[in-house]
């Protein structure tokens, strides 16, 4: 016959409670965009019965391959919400996840079908900054920063539209740190999607045949083809064309008038979503000595609507305390 065996049991499994292990969430989970002070709510949506503040939201952003499990994930300082209450529980690899003010206001200015997990009602994002914590369980810290809406922040997200976005999340980057967080490109943000961005070898296979590509002569990043003063660089960076002269319409020096006093101030178009770009307004007493205009107060910025914006900045120091004054304007590209 048979012979059957069975094993013996084995020793009982000892189950010890520690704090939880949070740093894969802080290595895969990103606070990805923060809308706190959105576009002013226009007549139709002040109809409908919404305020400005109803239009924020954070997102969030799972930049890792494995599901996240966000039942013990929770925003602890700046809003309360807690993930295991909203209709995400668990964010696959790639995935994006809205916490919103009001959902119906955001649905109405954003449209339906976006990842929202809930609202956060009544709590609100202040406008000159606070700090945000993301949390497991308890209070232990996935991502904590202290946003500001001043220098060395961002300072267009605060009343121009546009929303604070973490650069290269995939890197997942230190989210205290202001260097690693800059404005939209566009004014609303990208809510639940990745911000769309170009550079500069994708707007020239857009502007220029395969011909003129292979010439630097004629799409050379320090050539100006079109003789308006503008070479290549400048063309991309201030979303000009580098076969029309148009420079008047891209960079202007204006005097401004803010709180009763004049101002000189350079107004330009920048090209939006170039992440290969930066911007530094120069100033000069003698057109020899030039050094970075320190302390411009962003006057104005307008959405063109075809991928830019224009933007005012005026000097700190009002015109009767300066004295003559030339400024210009360096376009970088990294």
């Amino acid at each position: 016959g048979n012979q059957t065996q069975w094993s013996h049991w084995s020793d009982p499994v000892e189950f010890v409670a520690s704090s939880p292990d949070v740093s894969f969430f802080a290595q895969n989970l990103m606070v990805t965009e923060v809308m706190y002070h959105p576009e002013d709510a226009t007549p139709a949506e002040l109809a409908a019965g919404y305020l400005t503040s109803d239009f924020e939201y954070i997102e969030v952003k799972n930049v890792g391959i494995v599901p996240l499990d966000l039942s013990d994930v929770r925003f602890t300082k700046g809003i309360d919400f807690d993930f295991v209450t909203g209709a995400i529980t668990t964010l696959e690899g790639g995935g994006f996840a809205l916490v919103v003010r009001n959902q119906a206001a955001f649905e109405l200015r954003y449209g339906a079908g976006l990842p929202i997990a809930g609202e956060y009602m009544p709590d609100n994002l202040s406008n000159g900054g606070e700090n945000v914590k993301l949390s497991f369980g308890a209070g232990v810290a996935i991502q904590e920063f202290h946003y500001l809406d001043v220098a060395p922040w961002p300072s267009s997200p605060d009343g121009f539209g546009f929303s604070l976005v973490l650069l290269d999340p995939d890197s997942s980057p230190d989210h205290a740190r202001p260097e690693n967080w800059q404005a939209s490109f566009a004014i609303g943000g990208s809510p639940g999607v990745d911000e769309a961005g170009t550079t500069l070898a994708d707007w020239k296979s857009d502007n220029f045949t395969a011909a003129e590509l292979a010439d630097p002569l004629i799409s050379g990043d320090l050539v100006d083809g079109d003789g308006d003063g503008l070479n290549t660089v400048l063309e991309y960076g201030l979303a000009g064309n580098p076969k029309v002269a148009d420079a008047e319409q891209l960079l202007r020096v204006v005097r401004v008038i803010d709180a009763g006093q004049e101002f000189i101030a350079l107004g330009f178009r920048r090209r939006v979503g170039a992440g290969d770009l930066t911007y530094l307004i120069e100033s000069s007493t003698n057109l020899i000595d030039w050094a970075p205009a320190a302390g411009v107060v962003l006057m104005e910025s307008v959405d063109n609507g075809d991928g830019s914006v224009t933007e005012t900045y005026r000097l700190p120091s009002a015109l009767n305390a300066v004295g003559e004054v030339f400024l210009r304007l360096r376009v970088t590209v990294s």
